[in-house]
């Protein structure tokens, strides 16, 4: 986890400092020196090394748990046909995109995707398609009054198709009808037919999943990097595990659910900045320009996302011959940078409860049919909650900084 942390956290400074140098006159050009340690394949005449010094953790609570995620969005594992699991590690993770959530709604209370399962299929080792399976939840199907004739009755669902295996009939008071005992389906039409008669009045619905056409290919930009547009209102973030063939899928719902559990801390990290030029005066401007970027102008910009600077205090100089055969030297200044950084990991909730029932007899409940189970005695109780409401302070619904 240290160094998977430390690295994300290095790339992120050497991007900010090649932003912040990119647009001075004078030392723009030392932007592609601007590196990682050991990443130079030839000496330059000036640059920048962002190396790891230490790092301690810190610990909120004995297990590190933090709380529930509740979210529209969730990334779940998908299984072959033999019910083996795809890797699944091509995506990093995924989380909401703020900006187009409110830009389709300002008050957030809808998504710019329908709910469903989107399914995310990579054909090339950069390269995948979406192909949605969209939810239908509570659609009308009918109304039943005394004395209507239902054997026989048929009707069509909106989508105009069902994918097999997700469809659930049921009645206004959550009585659950079953395939091949009240009705039978035809999933390629969407034709429902029931086969009993329904004596009592009812008017009656039904959740279902159907596909639509599939989208892309979607090409990934290159390791670390995010794309935004393949599912509106999701940012799917990958690292360097992406790869052909794999597979995944993003779970989509109405409204914000619960979606995970959250365990994290915080590491403490401290960076060294090597500055090295062939001029001593240029150094010293390098290095105070570097102290003045990462405190003075992207202190604000970090910490919003997270990433607290601490402190930043200039080491020692020194020289190193730069050619021998010259007797040319390197100038070296070097500069210490601490940094405290969360560290998070989701636990996917992977169920979706539809109905609750309460009973004083599990066995008599596991055996009963169709009438016998409305017939069966429950034990639900209203008592007050006494577990208290403990909202974690200085985040939103899905843990993005408050400014």
């Amino acid at each position: 986890m240290y160094y998977y942390l430390s690295r994300a956290i290095k790339r992120r400074f050497i991007n900010e400092l090649q932003d912040s140098f990119s647009r001075h006159p004078q030392f723009k050009k030392i932007v592609p020196w601007i590196q990682d340690r050991f990443a130079y394949e030839e000496r330059p005449a000036w640059g920048i090394v962002v190396k790891n010094a230490s790092a301690s953790r810190i610990q909120y609570s004995a297990d590190n748990y933090q709380g529930t995620v509740i979210s529209y969005i969730q990334k779940a594992d998908v299984m072959d046909d033999d019910g083996n699991r795809y890797p699944g590690n091509s995506i990093e993770w995924v989380r909401e995109d703020t900006c187009v959530i409110v830009e389709n709604d300002p008050s957030g209370a809808t998504f710019p995707s329908p709910p469903g399962l989107y399914y995310i299929d990579w054909v090339e080792n950069d390269e995948f398609m979406v192909d949605p399976l969209l939810d239908i939840v509570r659609e009308f199907l009918v109304e039943f009054d005394p004395g209507d004739i239902s054997i026989g009755y048929s009707v069509i669902v909106s989508a105009g198709v069902i994918h097999p295996g997700t469809l659930f009939v049921y009645t206004q008071d959550n009585y659950t009808y079953v395939e091949g005992t009240h009705y039978t389906v035809d999933y390629a039409t969407g034709t429902i037919t029931f086969i009993v008669e329904i004596d009592d009045y009812s008017r009656i619905y039904a959740d279902y999943k159907y596909p639509t056409d599939s989208r892309g290919p979607y090409k990934v930009p290159g390791p670390n990097t995010f794309i935004n547009d393949a599912i509106p209102g999701v940012i799917m973030a990958f690292g360097r595990a992406y790869h052909q063939g794999d597979k995944s899928a993003i779970i989509v719902t109405q409204k914000r659910e619960i979606q995970a559990l959250e365990y994290g801390g915080k590491w403490e990290i401290s960076l060294t900045f090597d500055v090295l030029a062939q001029d001593p005066i240029q150094l010293e401007e390098i290095a105070d320009l570097v102290l003045m970027y990462v405190w003075g102008e992207k202190k604000n910009h970090l910490e919003f996302e997270g990433l607290i600077i601490q402190d930043i205090s200039h080491g020692g100089e020194a020289d190193e011959v730069y050619d021998e055969t010259g007797q040319n030297l390197y100038y070296l200044a070097s500069m210490d940078l601490s940094v405290q950084a969360d560290w998070n990991l989701h636990v996917p909730v992977p169920f979706q409860i539809y109905a609750i029932e309460f009973v004083e007899d599990l066995q008599a409940y596991r055996t009963a049919q169709g009438d016998e189970i409305l017939a069966l005695t429950n034990t639900l109780r209203v008592v007050p909650s006494l577990t208290p409401y403990m909202p974690k302070a200085g985040l939103t619904h899905n843990y993005e900084r408050i400014g």
